[in-house]
């Protein structure tokens, strides 16, 4: 028996299973098992998840997926969850709506919801629905909307080089990140030195209680689109909002970058 037919069986017999279960089961160590399953994925023999359940995907048989869907769903976690159940309950919800908690978490639901692209009044929208909405349903919703129910489009706040988010007085000369912490109303979780003049920082708002964000102090005279995009994975790979303090100036491509983040990367002037 070849291992293609070895690994559906075992998937037919236990349902969505993790790489090192479907190894095990067909004799072969964790390298081997993940080329097999991904020259399955490939073949489109099998899928897999977008989400990592105990810390890795689940591989499942095309008539599994609904099974796949709910040990994903189960193993969100409470922010995660969250967001997920306001999107289920109403069926679907324009990303606009969203605060930037719930649209970060985003990238970790695929699984269970779905973009579309829906044109109201001229604008363009994005919507996310749950998976298993029907999109007449949305539709017919979106049509039965009065116009001045929609709400009005708010244009995107230009970034200026100097300007400062969140309230911070960028007249006023602060003397330290701290003191910029301080002056945000937040409380340092988490302080670690990567060198001098760097910094890294996890702070809570006291506005946003439970909300933590990846705060990096950086010296440097100029931080170009490079400099943004380093700090920018940091956060991403940390799962957290992401601020930058500095007391440079940024490049006109490291603005335009800057502009690519969006509202989940705030640059604080020092």
């Amino acid at each position: 028996m070849d291992n293609y037919q070895s690994v559906i069986d075992y998937l037919k017999q236990n349902g969505p299973s993790h790489p090192v279960q479907v190894g095990k089961a067909i004799e072969a160590d964790i390298f081997m098992s993940s080329a097999i399953l991904q020259e399955m994925i490939n073949d489109k023999r099998i899928k897999k998840t977008s989400k990592k359940v105990g810390g890795s995907p689940l591989y499942y048989l095309s008539n599994q997926e609904e099974t796949a869907k709910r040990m994903v769903e189960d193993s969100l976690n409470l922010v995660e969850k969250k967001v997920l159940r306001i999107i289920k309950e109403s069926g679907f919800v324009f990303q606009d709506e969203l605060d930037a908690q719930s649209r970060f978490v985003m990238q970790d639901l695929k699984d269970l919801i779905q973009a579309l692209k829906a044109k109201i009044g001229g604008e363009e929208r994005i919507i996310w629905k749950y998976y298993s909405v029907d999109n007449n349903k949305i539709e017919r919703r979106i049509l039965s909307t009065k116009p001045k129910q929609l709400p009005k489009k708010v244009e995107p706040e230009k970034i200026e080089p100097g300007k400062v988010d969140y309230g911070v007085d960028s007249s006023k000369k602060y003397n330290s990140a701290e003191e910029v912490i301080d002056k945000l109303g937040a409380k340092i979780i988490k302080k670690e030195k990567i060198k001098i003049g760097e910094v890294n920082y996890v702070i809570e708002m006291s506005s946003l209680p439970n909300q933590k964000y990846f705060l990096k102090y950086k010296k440097k005279k100029r931080l170009s689109d490079s400099d943004l995009s380093l700090v920018y994975t940091e956060g991403m790979a940390k799962k957290m909002p992401i601020m930058l303090v500095t007391d440079g100036s940024i490049t006109k491509k490291g603005l335009e970058k800057k502009k690519e983040f969006g509202d989940l990367f705030s640059v604080l002037k020092i």
